[in-house]
């Protein structure tokens, strides 16, 4: 509904594991939740950014940062 709308997807790891393994992990988490919105939704994938960025810190229990957060940009 909104065609000039831009979406920023960051994709996060919790701690454990090395750095190349949380960067790839958030990598692909970011990376699925743009794939299902470019299949599903039939969202255009270039006005779909998804970025990882390794290790999240957004909560206080380190599961809980194994999140893709979205933001919409107008």
């Amino acid at each position: 509904n909104n065609k000039d709308s831009k979406v920023i997807i960051y994709g996060y790891a919790s701690p454990e594991g090395s750095v190349e393994v949380n960067e790839r992990i958030a990598n692909q988490r970011a990376d699925a939740v743009k794939n299902l919105l470019v299949n599903k939704y039939k969202i255009a994938a270039d006005r779909i950014t998804a970025k990882g960025k390794g290790v999240g810190d957004s909560f206080s229990e380190p599961d809980w940062n194994r999140v893709s957060i979205c933001t919409i940009e107008r």
